[in-house]
């Protein structure tokens, strides 16, 4: 049997068992990505920031998730995301 481990359940791991300040990382960031975020949401429902740390994927006013620069992501495991038009082979 495998189990799966949520993301919630882990970050409740951390800070329940490992006394992860999670209040602490998430002022930290609103504090870098506030500003950014509020003028990235004028250009569109979905919009990336890049920091020298990391990527940072937002959708509207909310960070969905964080990639490292040599890290690709997928919205899904199995598949890649689709090219936009510009980028699109012939």
């Amino acid at each position: 049997m495998t189990i799966r481990i949520t993301d919630h359940a882990l970050v409740r791991y951390l800070e329940r068992v490992h006394n992860l300040d999670v209040e602490s990382v998430r002022n930290l960031l609103l504090a870098q990505l506030g500003p950014i975020a509020a003028v990235g949401a004028t250009m569109g429902p979905r919009f990336l920031v890049k920091r020298p740390e990391a990527k940072f994927i937002f959708q509207g006013q909310t960070l969905v998730t964080v990639i490292r620069h040599d890290q690709l992501f997928y919205r899904r495991e199995d598949q890649p995301p689709a090219l936009p038009p510009a980028e699109a082979a012939p």
